[in-house]
């Protein structure tokens, strides 16, 4: 693949483990590897995020709000944006269809020189929906700075979850992680996996008949019945654990069979007349500026033995 074809940033994290050189073999093995450590980081990142809360830079609602929803590394630039609402000044411009139009006027500080930047935010006290011509929101997934002065301004503690996006909560419940893929088939949690895909079935099904006795009581004498023939089974068919470790030699991968291409082979390829004379014409040039070369350094080494000798004589 080329570069062009796909994010840059994936061409980095793959750099770390292939190579141009790769075989097919290898690509398969890395690639499992690629996705291990990837998850490895998820689980890393979800670690940090619920050990503890970062304090707020202020005593606004939002923020708090924001420090329960985001992570830390995305809060972290929330922050920002609440710092930076301390340049930012209101001032109202016009009412119309139930919308207030402010003008924000941001001081910047470029190379020690004072700069000011104005924008228009428009904002509706109905349904509480926001917008700033500088697309903030719309480009990186936050709030920028005008919004939240104008949400402050207004007395408004609390956005939508229109706002927050899913992909930087770290409330998310991520569906992806209950499905057994190549690189985590030999993790040591895997029937944790297991039990917690269980509760989910189990809790969709208890959500549907709760409301009714008599379902409930059928669905308890489901369970235990499932129960007895689960005990049975594991009593008639004991199987051995390395049964995944022996299909792994029969599934072993193997390079792909080398095919001759079609056509005739690129080092007998017939040369036109014109190749042919420019090769040659090219061959001469260098082989008479190499003499014209020698005959010099002859010449000049002849020269200098005789003045050695004139002068010794």
């Amino acid at each position: 693949m080329r570069s062009t074809q796909r994010s840059e940033s994936m061409h980095s994290f793959f750099d770390k483990y292939l190579t141009c050189r790769s075989s097919l073999v290898q690509f398969v093995h890395q690639y499992d590897n690629c996705l291990a450590d990837k998850e490895q980081q998820e689980l890393e990142c979800d670690a940090a995020d619920n050990r503890g809360l970062i304090p707020c830079v202020s005593n606004s609602p939002i923020e708090k709000q924001f420090q329960y929803e985001y992570t830390n590394n995305i809060f972290r630039n929330v922050q920002a944006e609440f710092i930076k609402k301390c340049d930012c000044n209101l001032s109202p411009r016009a009412v119309k269809d139930n919308q207030y139009f402010y003008e924000v006027t941001q001081q910047k500080i470029i190379k020690g020189m004072s700069f000011y930047s104005e924008y228009e935010v428009v904002f509706c006290p109905i349904s509480h929906q926001v917008r700033c011509n500088c697309f903030r929101f719309e480009s990186y997934g936050i709030l920028c700075c005008h919004v939240l002065s104008v949400l402050s301004q207004c007395r408004v503690d609390k956005v939508k979850s229109s706002y927050i996006l899913s992909r930087w909560s770290k409330n998310v419940h991520r569906k992806h992680t209950h499905i057994r893929s190549s690189h985590d088939s030999r993790r040591s949690d895997e029937s944790m996996n297991i039990f917690r895909g269980l509760c989910v079935d189990f809790y969709n099904v208890a959500q549907d008949f709760v409301h009714d006795k008599e379902e409930a009581d059928i669905l308890r004498s489901a369970f235990a019945s499932a129960k007895v023939a689960l005990t049975e089974h594991r009593a008639k068919h004991s199987e051995s654990v390395c049964t995944s470790e022996c299909s792994d030699g029969l599934n072993a991968l193997r390079s792909p069979p080398h095919v001759v291409p079609r056509g005739r082979p690129s080092f007998k390829r017939l040369e036109a007349d014109v190749d042919r004379k420019i090769k040659n014409g090219s061959k001469k040039r260098r082989a008479s500026s190499k003499r014209t070369k020698v005959s010099y350094n002859g010449h000049g080494l002849y020269n200098n033995l005789a003045l050695v000798i004139f002068f010794m004589c």
